[in-house]
C-alpha cells in the first residue's frame, strides 16, 4: 500500500479473513480433497476431531463409499446423501441389525450422521470440497491472529485473493474509483479462470480410459461421477 498505517494494516488483516468466507462458496481444484477415516462399532455419526476426519470439510463431492471386498474385483458400497437428518434417524430405529454396512448419510451441524450405524470397524472414503476459511493441516479458522495458517487460496488462488482484498481497501477507505473498477475486473477474472482449470481437469478426468466403467462388461459407473 502507498500509504501504511496501523489502521491500514488491521483493515487488510479483517478484510482477508471476510474475503475468505467470500471466495469459500467457489469450488477451485485447489481445495479439492480425498478422505478416507475408520467407523467405530455402534457409532453413528462422525466429525471434526474423530481420527482422520477432515477437518476443513466444507461440502461433498461425490458419494462417499465404502469397500467391501479385495483384489481382484473391487466393489465400492455408496453411501447416499445427504438426507434429511429425521430420514436417518429414524433408519437408525431398526433392531436386531448385523454385519449390514451404513447405506445413507445426513450432514448436520458439521457431524456426519450414518444408518444404519456400523456394526463394526469400516472404512469411509470419498471426496470433498475443502473449507477455505481454514487452514489446510489443522482445520483451524484463518483469524486476523493467524501467523502459520495457511491454505490454498494464499499459494494457487492468491492473486484472485490479494485482488478482492484491495477491492475492498478501495471501496471502503482510498474511494480510488479507477482502483476499484481495476481490482473488480481482476477479481471477475481470476475467477473464471480458476473456474475453467477446475472443469478442464474434470473434463481430462472423465476422459482417463475406462477408469469410469466397473470391471463387469463396461458398465458406467455413474454413482461414481456425481461431481459438485
Amino acid at each position: 500500500m502507498d500509504y501504511k498505517d496501523s489502521r491500514t494494516e488491521t483493515f487488510l488483516k479483517e478484510a482477508t479473513v471476510r474475503q475468505l468466507r467470500e471466495l469459500s462458496q467457489f469450488p477451485v481444484g485447489f481445495l479439492d480433497g480425498s478422505f478416507s477415516f475408520a467407523t467405530i462399532a455402534a457409532q453413528d455419526n462422525y466429525g471434526p476431531g474423530h481420527l482422520d476426519f477432515p477437518a476443513d470439510l466444507y461440502g461433498w463431492a461425490g458419494l462417499p463409499y465404502i469397500t467391501t471386498s479385495t483384489s481382484p474385483l473391487v466393489v465400492k458400497q455408496f453411501i447416499d446423501g445427504p438426507r434429511p437428518l429425521e430420514e436417518v434417524r429414524a433408519a437408525n430405529g431398526v433392531s436386531n441389525l448385523s454385519g449390514v454396512n451404513p447405506s445413507i448419510f445426513a450432514w448436520f451441524n458439521g457431524y456426519m450422521w450414518l444408518a444404519p450405524a456400523p456394526t463394526g470397524v469400516q472404512t469411509i472414503q470419498g471426496d470433498y470440497r475443502r473449507d477455505g476459511r481454514r487452514d489446510s493441516t489443522s482445520g483451524a479458522l484463518i483469524t486476523t491472529a493467524s501467523t502459520t495458517h495457511t491454505n490454498g487460496w494464499f499459494d494457487e488462488g492468491e492473486n484472485t485473493l490479494r485482488c478482492a482484498v484491495l477491492l475492498e481497501y478501495h471501496e471502503s477507505i482510498s474511494k480510488d474509483g479507477k482502483a476499484i473498477q481495476l481490482y473488480r475486473d481482476q477479481v471477475g477474472r481470476t475467477l473464471v479462470t480458476l473456474k475453467k482449470s477446475r472443469n478442464a481437469l474434470r473434463a481430462g478426468l472423465m476422459q482417463a480410459g475406462d477408469s469410469m466403467f466397473s470391471n463387469t462388461g463396461g458398465v458406467p459407473n455413474k454413482q461414481a461421477w456425481r461431481w459438485v
